[in-house]
């Protein structure tokens, strides 16, 4: 039924684009998400390219109508493309979802600010696929800036991802760039804060990010000297770790990387006394 609607749809949108193209490339998303669940990712790619080309000509008849939905096209278009390997393509489709998105939040912010965040973190992804990590790390920074400036009713938009997002590029930064050790901290800080957050608003989906992140903190203070600071951070990890592994036996070995870690820091802390 699916694709059938959007052949039929297709065939009207060709006599009529206005009044047929919105339903047709509704259809496309449809189909696309139908293909996405189905691991059929190239074929999902190319629905979702018919929709992006289907609200350009849109956007490009009727920009008032039309606009708002083009990045939100572009932005699904440029996730599938990253998770098929074509990460170029993907940022480039992204770029663009998150350019509009700009523009559109610089008018409406209220409106249109938490979308472009979204986008943000989405673009950040691909970009620290690509090994751009100081460039990844300005638009996290980005959609920081728009998350602490409207924060929404809920956290589960795009705060997950962006926990995710920060985690790893404080990681990466402090593995690729280790001149910018004290960036990696202050990115890996802002992970955790972030972490807390969701973890707070559901907890067994997210803790264990938190629990992962937090010991990252830790071995991060410890490379910039700051044993004392670093500890805390483990010895919170260190108790996440311990609920979360008496009802999974598999994380017993996060729960003994962080014990290790932690040790390894009180030593460090006693020493400089």
């Amino acid at each position: 039924m699916t694709v059938r609607a959007a052949v039929i749809r297709a065939s009207l949108a060709e006599t009529d684009l206005l009044t047929f193209g919105p339903g047709l490339a509704t259809s496309l998303h449809v189909l696309g998400d139908y293909r996405r669940r189905q691991n059929r990712w190239p074929e999902a790619c190319a629905c979702y390219q018919k929709a992006v080309d289907v609200r350009r000509r849109l956007t490009e008849i009727s920009p008032s109508d039309h606009e708002h939905l083009l990045p939100f096209s572009l932005h699904v278009l440029g996730a599938a493309l990253a998770v098929v390997g074509s990460h170029e393509q993907g940022r480039t489709a992204v770029g663009e979802a998150v350019s509009i998105r700009r523009r559109l939040a610089r008018s409406d912010p209220r409106q249109h600010a938490r979308d472009l965040a979204f986008s943000l973190v989405c673009l950040g992804g691909i970009l620290g696929a690509l090994d751009r990590v100081l460039e990844a790390w300005a638009v996290a920074d980005e959609a920081l800036l728009m998350r602490d400036r409207f924060p929404g009713s809920s956290p589960d938009h795009f705060e997950p991802d962006l926990a995710g997002l920060l985690s790893t590029l404080g990681f990466n930064l402090a593995r690729t760039h280790p001149g910018e050790r004290e960036l990696a901290v202050r990115i890996t800080e802002r992970a955790v804060d972030m972490y807390r957050l969701v973890a707070g608003h559901d907890p067994s989906a997210h803790r264990e990010g938190l629990a992962l992140t937090l010991h990252d903190l830790g071995r991060r203070l410890f490379e910039v000297g700051r044993p004392h600071d670093a500890a805390a951070a483990a010895e919170e990890s260190v108790g996440l770790w311990r609920d979360l592994a008496a009802a999974d036996l598999t994380l017993r070995s996060r729960l003994a990387a962080a014990s290790h870690d932690l040790m390894a820091f009180r030593r460090q802390t006693e020493r400089q006394r």
